[in-house]
């Protein structure tokens, strides 16, 4: 049996699926549904978006898992909100319901990027709906002036700007953070604090555990008048959910998100295997210069991590994923660096999804290294 992460409030608050963001614009089919897969990553059988919900017509052969990122993406391009294509009635979200004219309006300006972009860019994701409508719901017409045309010295300087080597961006990264030929550099890491979403609705108690081998273990408790519990685990073999003594697996959906929210609080994750890291350009994040660093995760995604050229330190992540429509990201930017046992670990996260039940600050009040294996387990409670 696969958990029903729609009603749980504390999966609610991480994720934004079902009631919050719309997820699929559609309703679900039947259990007996027959399926068609398609690998994506290291997700094996991944289940297409058409397979399970109803009334799929331009979003075919979006993966299910990646559709909430989408949804995400539309409602921030046009600066509005699920129920703006979509109904909600008495009894809840009628996804497939086609009865207002802004969805089938969307569905009319989804087959004319797919269309412009298969016909000018080779099929590439080139253009979107944030090209026309940066976050409006008709599209920019006109310029703002003044615009953003730079004066002689900026442009002078940015043609000056060098991207330096990415094994001295590496080097600076492993002395400014402490953790070159460090032991805490390997073994158990648990991470504890309280996380506040941007829409202000809750506020949650967190449990993280991460082991060198990419194995992840949460606990994620909801604050208030409803509290709310919920246990997940990530290994190679398995991914499960526990909530009070019921164990079950979790879906591909959830597992999928969870785990890609977790990879962006690892701190270690960036040395995991530099063989793929390449150095794409000199940016700046908030007038702070930044070494940007590449790498693949998959097929259809990538990150990038936003290194300080002054202080060596990691100020953002982000990872992107391309759709058959849209690339979407989600991100963490990371801020009030501490020393723990030698290493500096940020202890602000500002996490970014597109949607403001998910996204908000975390906030870490204790880090824990060397934590013994035995005291620890990433499987399924028995």
């Amino acid at each position: 049996m696969i958990y029903n992460y729609k009603f749980s409030p504390a999966i609610a608050i991480l994720i934004g699926f079902s009631a919050f963001t719309g997820v699929g614009c559609s309703e679900e089919k039947s259990a007996d549904t027959t399926t068609s897969t398609k690998n994506v990553g290291d997700q094996e059988n991944i289940t297409l978006a058409e397979d399970i919900y109803e009334n799929i017509q331009v979003l075919n052969g979006t993966p299910a898992i990646h559709l909430t990122g989408v949804m995400n993406y539309f409602w921030n391009s046009l600066g509005t909100h699920c129920a703006h294509c979509h109904v909600l009635g008495k009894d809840g979200w009628k996804m497939e319901s086609d009865e207002k004219e802004a969805k089938r309006t969307a569905r009319r300006m989804i087959s004319m990027v797919k269309n412009i972009n298969k016909e000018y860019f080779g099929g590439g994701n080139r253009i979107n709906c944030f090209t026309c409508h940066r976050g409006s719901l008709e599209p920019v017409k006109f310029m703002q002036l003044p615009g953003n045309a730079m004066t002689f010295s900026e442009y002078r300087n940015r043609v000056a700007l060098s991207i330096p080597s990415l094994d001295d961006v590496l080097a600076q990264y492993q002395e400014a953070v402490g953790i070159n030929n460090s032991k805490e550099n390997s073994g158990i890491i648990s991470f504890e604090g309280t996380f506040k979403d941007a829409s202000g609705w809750r506020s949650q108690h967190y449990q993280i555990y991460i082991n060198d081998s990419d194995n992840y273990l949460f606990t994620a408790a909801v604050l208030g008048d409803k509290p709310d519990t919920t246990t997940y685990g990530f290994t190679d073999d398995s991914t499960w959910i526990k909530k009070g003594t019921s164990v079950q697996r979790a879906d591909d959906h959830l597992a999928y998100d969870v785990k890609s929210f977790l990879r962006l609080l690892n701190f270690r994750d960036l040395l995991s295997d530099v063989k793929d890291l390449t150095i794409v350009r000199v940016d700046s994040v908030d007038g702070e210069k930044v070494a940007v660093i590449k790498r693949p995760i998959d097929e259809f995604r990538w990150e990038e991590f936003y290194i300080s050229s002054e202080s060596g330190l990691p100020l953002k992540r982000i990872v992107y994923t391309k759709t058959p429509v849209v690339i979407y990201t989600i991100e963490a930017a990371f801020g009030d660096y501490r020393e723990v046992d030698g290493i500096l670990i940020a202890h602000n996260f500002v996490y970014e999804n597109g949607n403001s039940f998910t996204s908000g600050l975390f906030k870490i009040k204790s880090v824990k290294f060397g934590i013994d294996e035995n005291d620890v387990s990433f499987s399924p409670p028995e």
